[in-house]
């Protein structure tokens, strides 16, 4: 009984879609049928109205669809593990036509909690492998600065900007993170790349997306004893209060530490 009512929302928008779309369909081949009808002026008008109408109808029928969470298929979490994200690392060596630039690309986003288009932004002079630090460019309203480099990263983007030159790209471009047509990698490939990455390494049940990365930076972050307000720095939170949403999902791992409590 309750999956009927659950269910009543989305068949009761089916239906209106689908009525929708006959009756648009109708108005559309009524007006063919016209001809060389006298009042075909009038009736086209009033047609094209009501076609609009109809039409306009349709696409916000076809988006609230496309929202309802009973069409989705809801994920077991908005993080990953640190044995899934070296599962991930490792796998983005051997699984794309790039590895050296995708490996690279994956230690920033999950080491810096970059967002897609974050990652996509940076700049050559926005890394100095000299100090060991690279300047994000924080998105959305948050606070950019200077990152350190560390564990592996220096050497990741010594190997990738070596490729890079191999690559020989235009003057003009001076994105980090290239495709193999030379130009800046656009959210939509890297988005891809991280599908296929995922998938080889056995993890695509998780649906892996860019930011999911930077869910796992944060709640690893925390896990690991960083405190609230230090993470709201390094992921450029204008507001501590964003940063507490990630508390949640640590809360997971406390209860799993609770066992180890001495008087447990």
């Amino acid at each position: 009984m309750e999956e009927g009512k659950a269910g009543a929302p989305a068949l009761n928008k089916l239906g209106t879609l689908f009525s929708v779309s006959i009756i648009a369909s109708q108005c559309i081949l009524c007006e063919s049928s016209l001809g060389d009808n006298p009042h075909g002026l009038t009736i086209r008008r009033t047609l094209n109205k009501k076609t609009k109408h109809f039409l306009n109808r349709l696409s916000k029928v076809s988006f609230k669809l496309s929202m309802d969470n009973s069409f989705r298929k809801p994920r077991r979490r908005e993080y990953l593990t640190g044995e899934e994200v070296e599962r991930l690392l490792a796998a983005s060596k051997s699984s794309s036509r790039n590895p050296v630039r995708d490996y690279c690309m994956l230690l920033l986003m999950f080491r810096h909690g970059l967002r897609v288009s974050e990652l996509c932004s940076i700049k050559l002079p926005d890394i100095n492998l000299e100090t060991r630090e690279f300047h994000v460019n924080r998105l959305k309203g948050c606070n950019g600065g200077p990152h350190e480099l560390y564990n592996g990263e220096c050497p990741a983007l010594r190997a990738w900007l070596a490729e890079r030159a191999k690559m020989d790209p235009p003057e003009s471009c001076d994105a980090l993170f290239i495709s193999e047509r030379r130009k800046p990698l656009s959210r939509v490939t890297v988005w891809l790349l991280i599908n296929q990455v995922a998938q080889a390494a056995g993890l695509e049940h998780l649906e892996i997306h860019p930011h999911m990365l930077r869910h796992t930076f944060a709640t690893l972050m925390l896990e690991g004893g960083c405190d609230i307000y230090s993470l709201s720095k390094m992921m450029g939170h204008s507001s501590i209060q964003t940063t507490t949403i990630y508390l949640a999902a640590s809360v997971e791992h406390l209860r799993g530490q609770i066992s180890k409590h001495p008087m447990s």
